[in-house]
């Protein structure tokens, strides 16, 4: 049962891994075709921006899988649902202070990111859509891990899969009628909530006995969470900043073609962790 856990969970992590690479690959020509070099470049900054946004929440998932996983070891549910019911708190709590004042000032952003202006419009829609988006993400990052932590990480592979493929055909589909960054970024949204809600579902199934409460939250909870999810939040954190600044960076020292430049050959040559990236998620 335990080889056939973890095989059934690397091989659709793997297919997962690569139809994301793929379908994502596929866009950069398209969206090059129809945005121009210097608007497939805004567009990678956008997703930089909506990636800091998370607050580097792979720490705090990792953190939410450890804890189910070792409540189904243990059959300790109950602290498994305290943890898990602070965690979420302090993180809806986080979340709403920092991504607020973000969808407020998305165009001020947009402008000291070096956004030129016939893209700063677009731009700053797409950052408070995503910002607004994002905040729900982290708030409900839980369910992810709970999953996870109940060793059915297959399940969620099979669903980015599919999400993955239909994330493709929206934006080509948007790009074919006209419309830009903002509707490329309610994609993602959109697909993203999916997930989320996905996520919801299947954990209530996968492992019934975890349930997030406002209830549940105790004080003692916090310096477990913040002592484990903390290093790995922190560590997840200053990775997600490194990959944010060099595109800004470039975005406002050289302009927007050569951010485009910068995005592209990124987008190629990340490729080359897919399948270390697939094996290392289980």
């Amino acid at each position: 049962s335990l080889a056939r856990s973890v095989g059934r969970s690397t091989l659709f992590g793997i297919i997962a891994s690569v139809v994301q690479v793929l379908t994502r690959l596929v866009t950069v020509p398209i969206v090059i075709h129809h945005l121009g070099l210097g608007g497939y470049g805004i567009w990678n900054v956008v997703m930089m921006t909506a990636t800091y946004m998370r607050f580097g929440s792979v720490g705090v998932k990792t953190a939410f899988q450890k804890y189910v996983a070792e409540a189904t070891g243990n059959g300790d549910y109950d602290q498994a649902n305290q943890l898990l019911s602070t965690g979420t708190a302090i993180m809806l709590v986080l979340s709403v202070a920092g991504l607020i004042p973000v969808a407020f000032f998305s165009e001020q952003i947009a402008h000291l990111s070096g956004v030129p202006p016939i893209f700063l419009r677009s731009a700053a829609t797409s950052i408070s859509l995503l910002a607004l988006i994002m905040l729900m993400s982290n708030a409900c990052a839980a369910f992810e891990g709970i999953v996870m932590g109940g060793h059915r990480i297959d399940l969620l592979r099979r669903f980015s899969t599919f999400l993955s493929i239909a994330e493709m055909c929206g934006i080509i589909a948007v790009l074919y009628f006209g419309f830009g960054l903002a509707a490329m970024a309610a994609v993602m949204g959109g697909s993203e909530l999916a997930y989320l809600t996905f996520c919801y579902f299947v954990s209530r199934t996968v492992v019934p006995q975890i349930r997030l409460n406002f209830r549940m939250i105790r004080k003692g909870s916090f310096y477990e969470f913040f002592r484990f999810a903390g290093s790995y939040q922190l560590v997840n954190l200053l990775d997600v900043a490194y990959n944010t600044m060099i595109p800004v960076a470039i975005l406002r020292s050289f302009g927007p073609n050569s951010a485009g430049v910068f995005a592209v050959v990124s987008r190629i040559v990340g490729t080359a962790s897919t399948l270390q990236y697939a094996f290392l998620v289980p």
